[in-house]
């Protein structure tokens, strides 16, 4: 089941920020892996949703960023 949930709304900031501190924490492989199973495990719950994913993506490209700027 797909989603029809809002590109902006609480659950996307928690998307946002999880996959952030993962990846500057863990990597961006980690970040992604649990990403993908978070919306996996939420199939037969709330359902899929691509939207969640999207703020998991950005999430870890900021990640990314943060890493490159402090140099870890």
């Amino acid at each position: 089941m797909i989603t029809n949930d809002r590109w902006l709304s609480k659950d996307k900031l928690y998307h946002f920020i999880a996959c952030v501190a993962l990846t500057v924490v863990f990597g961006w492989l980690v970040s992604i892996m649990a990403a993908v199973a978070k919306e996996i495990y939420d199939i037969n719950k709330s359902g899929f949703s691509y939207k969640d994913l999207t703020a998991d993506v950005i999430g870890v490209g900021v990640g990314i960023i943060i890493k490159i700027i402090i140099g870890v």
